[in-house]
């Protein structure tokens, strides 16, 4: 069980629409990247995202890059629709990995592990901007707690994940 609490976003609120995935989404998109460990921000760079459709309509190409001083490390995926669901969509890393998302509401999210590592994914767009968050936690708990009787009711045992990082970026939307 995982619970986050959240004010509502400007659409829920019925102030800005519900946008259309991935139609919305399209463009080049760019701002800057903090990424945050324990000790506060680690690393500041650019991030670009650029979305754009192939020749299929299931089909678009998604490509990330991270610009720093020294570099340009660019990542060419496939964003592809999904079989189970109308808001399931799959990013296609084109080397074998295949990272399943789901849209809810403004926002794309994706939820995977690697190594011992669980990454959770959001893509989530307000008007031009898009906000980007990567929040890596371990895969092994460090605690549950629960798992009780109390006042004749059943508490659930409930796990704990340490946090480890945090990549968030406000990606702005260019005019090509």
């Amino acid at each position: 069980m995982m619970m986050i609490a959240c004010k509502s976003s400007p659409a829920e609120e019925g102030l800005i629409p519900l946008y259309q995935f991935p139609e919305d989404w399209l463009g080049k998109w760019e701002g800057d990247l903090k990424i945050f460990n324990k000790e506060g921000v680690n690393m500041e760079l650019t991030m670009a995202l650029d979305l754009e459709e192939m020749e299929s309509d299931s089909l678009y190409q998604w490509t990330l890059k991270y610009i720093s001083e020294e570099r340009t490390d660019e990542r060419k995926y496939f964003l592809k629709k999904g079989y189970d669901h109308e808001n399931h969509w799959i990013v296609d890393e084109d080397n074998g990995i295949l990272l399943d998302g789901y849209v809810l509401s403004n926002c794309l999210y994706v939820l995977f592990e690697v190594g011992n590592n669980r990454i959770q994914t959001s893509y989530t767009l307000e008007g031009n901007e898009m906000i980007f968050e990567n929040l890596v936690s371990a895969v092994e708990k460090i605690r549950t707690s629960g798992d009780i009787m109390k006042d004749s009711i059943t508490i659930p045992p409930v796990n704990s994940f340490v946090v480890s990082g945090l990549q968030r970026s406000i990606l702005k939307k260019k005019n090509n």
